[in-house]
């Protein structure tokens, strides 16, 4: 079983990385973003941080939860994990996923003290 990551699948992945990798060795000397997006389909690989695959973003951009963590379309079924972070944040995102999991537990709490 092969786990495909999707990376750069949607253009969003393209473009943030394209306007903001300029700090990547090597990347000072390319100047013309379309040369930028090919070096970066050309080279970037995965740090194993998986995240985004249940991102919190509207429903019209593509999102599968909201902002209370609920999944669109369905009834009690929530996601806390770092898949709900939709772009990967540059340093490992242990720390970000503390702050989910912090935000999901209130929501927890509020509805059992709001019954």
């Amino acid at each position: 079983m092969a786990i495909d990551p999707g990376f750069l699948s949607h253009p969003l992945d393209l473009e943030v990385m394209a306007r903001h990798g300029g700090g990547a060795p090597g990347a000072g000397a390319l100047k013309d973003l379309e040369v930028v997006k090919k070096f970066i389909r050309d080279r970037a690989i995965g740090a194993h941080h998986f995240t985004g695959s249940c991102s919190m973003l509207p429903r019209e951009m593509g999102g599968v939860v909201d902002p209370q963590l609920r999944v669109y379309g369905t009834a009690n079924l929530s996601v806390c994990d770092a898949s709900v972070i939709p772009l990967t944040p540059r340093a490992n995102p242990q720390a970000t996923v503390y702050g989910v999991a912090e935000h999901a537990s209130t929501l927890i709490k509020g509805s059992l003290f709001s019954r």
